[in-house]
């Protein structure tokens, strides 16, 4: 069907070599029987003017989670991957909460002891897991067939990835199902027509995504902090508190994972988030069992206190060099010199001691009874 022989061109089994990295946004993926045959996709558009198949390669993905899923239901993926150009441990982080495209975190297979997590994975998503051990929950292996797609330019623009996918349950395939990916090479790529082409020889679009087939239906339970209603006058007092204590909870431990990463901004928005469960609890505190609302409001203090001089060092170096030109251009670079390197190194100091709070088993004794707090807030 205007498909070329297998032909092994390079090491991953498809990309070519120097081709940009792919556009996760653009990705689409297409389930298909086991039957389907890829149409002539030269002669069913006009943006491929070729395709190549690629040497079919076996790749395995090793799901990683606690017993729960926890990580799964927060829409964080953990797996160790081998074979292709891309083996190794990936961490998928949810963005802003769930929207937007998942942040990627790469580490190589030998980073992880015997299969077991690295480490630095396992720190970077504690607030998900907490005190659950994450262990591997599921097994996958793909026999993949990569296709390339040529312009009339002469270059490559994308390709197409045929999967059949096996999820294992030990030596014994639990399930297998098949499906096509179609990613771009270059920015832009005309991918729509190559979907439109798949679809109508058969393909089926919007499908279930790969990691609800492999790890089961419950990944799609909320997680456990869940969204927060909507309350509004005819709704019980304690509907508010509940709410309140979920907003706040779920920016609180979402932040976490981000100052793990140093991102802009993330100890800020932490301790404000820290700060506004604190002032919650002590307005709704009529409602509450006090001494359980004092110990929480305790540790959120306590770990605000962490981050704080880490903080308050970033915002003072932040204003020292925004107001140094004030004092002239001979003063400004000799106060910059001076003070950056001296803050700096306090703030790294700040913050390895913020982070090695934040690993502490007080700490993780906190994450559950702040998750516990958000479920069901002990009322009056």
């Amino acid at each position: 069907a205007g498909l070329e022989p297998p032909q092994v061109d390079d090491e991953d089994g498809g990309q070519p070599e120097n081709a940009p990295e792919p556009l996760p946004a653009d990705q689409r993926t297409l389930r298909v029987h086991g039957l389907f045959r890829l149409p002539d996709l030269t002669a069913a558009t006009t943006v491929v003017t070729r395709t190549k198949r690629q040497a079919t390669r076996t790749l395995t993905a090793v799901y990683h989670d606690t017993d729960d899923l926890r990580l799964a239901r927060w829409g964080a993926t953990l797996l160790r991957r081998e074979g292709g150009a891309d083996a190794g441990w990936h961490l998928s982080l949810p963005v802003d909460g769930m929207d937007g495209q998942p942040e990627q975190v790469r580490l190589p297979l030998s980073a992880g002891a015997a299969g077991e997590v690295p480490g630095e994975l396992a720190d970077l998503v504690l607030a998900f897991s907490r005190r659950g051990p994450l262990k591997a929950v599921a097994t996958l292996r793909l026999e993949r067939t990569p296709y390339s797609l040529t312009g009339a330019d002469g270059k490559v623009f994308g390709q197409v990835i045929d999967d059949t996918v096996s999820v294992l349950d030990g030596e014994h395939v639990a399930a297998r199902f098949r499906e096509i990916e179609i990613e771009p090479r270059v920015e832009g790529a005309p991918l729509a027509p190559v979907v439109d082409a798949l679809v109508a020889g058969g393909a089926v679009p919007g499908t279930t995504a790969r990691t609800i087939a492999v790890l089961g239906p419950v990944i799609q339970e909320p997680p456990d902090v869940p969204e927060p209603q909507i309350v509004g006058p005819e709704d019980p007092a304690g509907a508010a508190v509940t709410a309140h204590i979920r907003r706040h909870a779920r920016a609180f431990l979402l932040q976490d994972v981000r100052v793990r990463r140093d991102l802009p901004d993330s100890v800020h928005q932490m301790r404000v988030a820290a700060r506004r469960l604190r002032s919650g609890l002590k307005v709704f505190e009529p409602m509450l069992d006090v001494e359980w609302a004092e110990a929480l409001r305790t540790e959120l203090g306590w770990i605000a206190g962490e981050l704080g001089v880490s903080r308050d060092t970033e915002v003072l170096q932040a204003r020292i060099d925004l107001h140094a030109d004030e004092v002239g251009e001979d003063f400004a670079g000799l106060i910059r010199a001076v003070v950056d390197p001296a803050l700096s190194g306090q703030w790294h100091d700040a913050r390895d001691h913020a982070l090695n709070a934040m690993l502490s088993k007080r700490y993780r004794l906190f994450l559950d009874d702040l998750v516990d707090a958000a479920r069901a807030p002990r009322l009056n």
